[in-house]
């Protein structure tokens, strides 16, 4: 019995009942074993390369900096993948946001913000002449918010 196979069977239902003729399988017990040792031996075998080649083998990688192919440089800068996604990606959204920065964050927000700042500075130096401590003062000042509140009611003025 394949053991696997029956315990990955409710895997696959769904898929069977759309595409029954997927599942079906014509190897026999045979066939199925040569296969199996076919992918057995070719694993063995790229084990073995890869032992002359990198164990028993005494050369060393070229150093750092001395010349080599152009397929040793392909693959050791991987493809130049990380250049593709820096030039791609990076460089353009670092771009954006500087542009961002520039614009909306100095030319915008702080000036906003700073702009309230100094707006609350300046408005409060001004009042605090107003809170001097003099009595006299104060009676003027109720005196001149009277009048106009007066004035402002008056009919003439609705």
């Amino acid at each position: 019995t394949n053991k696997l196979a029956e315990f990955m069977s409710p895997l696959f239902d769904l898929s069977r009942m759309k595409q029954p003729e997927a599942f079906v399988t014509t190897l026999t017990h045979s066939q199925e074993y040569m296969l199996m040792g076919i992918s057995t031996a070719a694993a063995l075998v790229a084990m073995l390369v890869a032992l002359v080649m990198y164990v028993n083998r005494a050369a060393v990688p070229t150093a750092e900096g001395e010349p080599t192919s152009s397929l040793q440089k392909l693959i050791y800068r991987k493809y130049y993948i990380d250049e593709l996604y820096d030039a791609l990606f990076v460089k353009p959204l670092n771009a954006l946001s500087h542009i961002f920065y520039s614009i909306f964050e100095i030319l915008g927000i702080d000036l906003l913000v700073n702009g309230i700042g100094k707006a609350v500075t300046g408005t409060s130096r001004l009042i605090r002449y107003a809170q001097n401590g003099a009595i006299g003062f104060y009676i003027f000042a109720m005196v001149i918010g009277i009048i106009l509140i007066l004035l402002l009611n008056l009919p003439f003025l609705s």
